[in-house]
């Protein structure tokens, strides 16, 4: 069994990050968090099949391996809850439950099942050293921003490229 215990302050934080990645799809898997414990760690993931977005959370699971959590249930739990409440988010072979506060009392609630196996092959991320944003780079995205477009129709017009090759 899996289980996973977030403070809802954090989960206030992160999902409307996770939401621009998710998007209406025909394809249910897509509208789905992925949460995988690690040795404790839990990560959560969205994607939709071009980007992706994930979120170390820190050591709050027990177990280990992958659980999918539909975005929709997930955000109306959390949108209920009080920033210093916590969610419990429990995966066994063929059902996914979420354990939230309802006034002083708490409430499992089964949510729809997806198989882990069913989530797209996502690109790995390569650890390697970031970019420092020096006062120049601020200023000079600015000014590039400030020549983009606001057509939104021409959406690859209404950005700046950022080249980090020396």
């Amino acid at each position: 069994m899996l289980e996973i215990e977030i403070p809802v302050a954090e989960l206030k934080q992160v999902l409307p990050g996770l939401n621009k990645v998710i998007q209406k799809s025909s394809l249910a898997v897509l509208g789905c968090v992925k949460a995988t414990v690690e040795n404790g760690e839990v990560k959560l993931q969205a994607t939709n099949l071009e980007d992706t977005a994930t979120v170390n959370m820190g050591r709050c699971g027990a177990g280990s391996g992958s659980m999918l959590v539909p975005y929709e249930e997930l955000n109306k739990v959390v949108k209920g809850c009080a920033a210093t409440d916590t969610i419990r988010l429990a995966a066994r072979t063929k059902e996914t439950t979420i354990n939230y506060p309802i006034g002083v009392t708490r409430v499992e609630r089964k949510l729809s099942f997806m198989d882990p196996k069913e989530w797209p092959e996502t690109t790995v991320l390569i650890n390697e050293p970031s970019i420092p944003v020096t006062e120049i780079i601020k200023e000079t995205l600015v000014q590039a921003l400030d020549c983009s477009s606001d057509d939104s129709s021409r959406f690859v017009l209404q950005s700046a490229f950022l080249d980090s090759r020396p």
